[in-house]
């Protein structure tokens, strides 16, 4: 007898391998597009991990405390160097060392300043009317040693008359034996014959 039934099965069988064929395929393209987003996905994330960091590294305080630091030590810097700004006693030996005048120290950077100075006499002083004026430049060379660019003038009445004595140009001012003032080493009168003894004090 013959068996009526073997043509389904085959169909069946064929059928069969057919759908299991289009599911593997369809699985693949699954699996194929799965790995595509994942890489799509990976992607758009190293740039936004990236945007993070950037944003945090923006974003993110500096040092603490390193501006006011470097603040600090300018600051302590330009007291160093403007040290001397400010007022000094200034005094010639024939008025006195009593009452000093009085000589301001303004900067103008770099160790460097602006005098301006004067010691005058009263009538009933050992020199009346007797003044010493100072005006120029003084830089600091070392704590000892001032280097002053200008004008000194000066006015005793026992000495050429009363007539100015003007000396004008570079001279050192110099502190030594531990002295609390620097000492203008061109001590020369204009009379050629007397010394005069110019001081400017540390305070």
């Amino acid at each position: 007898m013959k068996n009526t039934n073997q043509p389904f099965l085959i169909l069946w069988i064929f059928i069969f391998l057919l759908a299991a064929c289009n599911n593997a395929s369809h699985e693949k393209e699954l699996d194929q597009k799965e790995r595509e987003t994942e890489i799509l996905q990976k992607e758009p994330g190293l740039k936004d991990k990236q945007t993070v960091v950037d944003s945090i590294n923006s974003n993110s305080p500096k040092k603490p405390n390193a501006q006011p630091i470097n603040k600090i030590e300018n600051k302590a810097t330009e007291t160093v160097k403007d040290r001397l700004s400010g007022k000094h006693s200034l005094t010639i030996q024939w008025i006195s060392w009593e009452k000093p005048g009085e000589i301001t120290f303004n900067s103008i950077g770099n160790n460097t300043y602006k005098v301006a100075g004067f010691q005058k006499a009263n009538k009933a002083d050992k020199c009346p009317e007797c003044y010493l004026q100072i005006n120029g430049i003084i830089k600091e060379i070392t704590p000892k040693k001032l280097r002053f660019t200008g004008k000194i003038e000066s006015s005793i009445y026992h000495i050429q008359g009363g007539k100015p004595c003007i000396k004008e140009g570079t001279f050192d001012f110099v502190s030594t034996k531990n002295r609390k003032y620097w000492r203008c080493r061109n001590m020369s009168g204009c009379d050629g014959v007397t010394t005069d003894y110019i001081d400017i004090y540390f305070d």
